[in-house]
């Protein structure tokens, strides 16, 4: 965190995670009951409205669409629902849209937690893979973040290291404390192979990060200029995480056209109501796979007619 950020991090600060994903659904065990409401920019990453229902709890959704520029606007929640909610969640660069925000709609969003008492939740799973040079901040860079913030990091998108399962969660000690009290009677530490691989990739210094980013913005570009031949000709470049956001032809829901996708061309995309309800009339594409592979998928879906209209 201080080479990364400039931020100090004491001990009690910090807690180890079998990946981020289990320590979002943890947090939301710590400290929701039923009754209780958190607010969740939609669409989001599953476990950032699952984690409130599996608690019994409900997440009020804050529309972050197209029309929003993928962005919350803080500045139309009623009063009463801030009042009432105990957790805000936010994350940046974001899955599935690939938005990014800079260090004025932090400050935004700390103000606005501070005010209403709120636990805010950073999911920073993309902090590395950002694109054209501009790297998006930590919250915790913000004065006077650590009062009410905690942030998620994890190992498996920069790295590669999905299926080891390895994160941390850093920020307000109180809130950590919690969140390692609930782990030790759900869960128990980390492999220490996986430990010591995991701290191996945070040291790496032989510019593998940039590589990384460098690949992403590559294939990001490649499948921008494929949709556009596709008819996609509207399409926005994400601004980080490793996703293209595409708005689905006319006349489909997004469930029922990623199964025309899969049975004209072989192609299977994520739909967008994996996201939450405001993700529908979308799909993902993931720029995990190689560029040969992108371009197979492309050459198929043109051979097969698929087009945007």
């Amino acid at each position: 965190m201080k080479r990364q950020y400039k931020v100090e991090v004491n001990e009690e600060d910090v807690v180890a995670l079998i990946g981020s994903k289990e320590g979002i659904v943890h947090l939301q065990f710590a400290y929701l009951n039923p009754g209780d409401t958190t607010l969740v920019p939609m669409p989001a990453y599953p476990a950032h409205f699952r984690g409130a229902v599996l608690a019994g709890a409900e997440a009020v959704v804050i529309p972050t669409t197209e029309r929003t520029g993928f962005l919350p606007n803080l500045k139309i929640i009623d009063e009463s629902i801030a009042r009432r909610a105990k957790m805000l969640f936010l994350s940046y660069p974001t899955n599935p849209t690939g938005a990014t925000v800079d260090v004025s709609f932090f400050e935004e969003a700390i103000a606005f937690a501070k005010k209403y008492d709120l636990i805010l939740v950073h999911d920073f799973a993309y902090a590395e893979i950002y694109f054209d040079g501009k790297k998006p901040p930590s919250i915790l860079t913000i004065p006077g973040a650590k009062d009410v913030a905690i942030e998620f990091h994890t190992l498996s998108k920069t790295f590669g290291m999905a299926g080891w399962r390895c994160g941390f969660d850093v920020g307000n000690s109180r809130y950590i404390e919690s969140l390692r009290k609930i782990k030790t009677n759900m869960d128990y530490g980390l492999f220490a192979a996986i430990q010591k691989a995991s701290i191996k990739a945070l040291t790496i210094h032989n510019g593998y990060i940039d590589n990384v980013r460098a690949t992403y913005q590559k294939r990001r570009d490649l499948v921008i200029e494929r949709l556009k031949d596709l008819g996609w000709s509207n399409i926005q470049k994400p601004k980080g995480a490793m996703y293209v956001w595409l708005p689905i032809p006319r006349g489909y829901n997004s469930y029922d056209w990623m199964t025309y996708l899969l049975e004209k061309a072989g192609v299977v995309l994520t739909p967008g109501i994996a996201f939450g309800e405001l993700g529908e009339g979308y799909a993902r594409i993931s720029l995990i796979d190689n560029e040969d592979n992108l371009n197979r998928a492309f050459d198929r879906m043109k051979k097969a007619g698929v087009k945007y209209g």
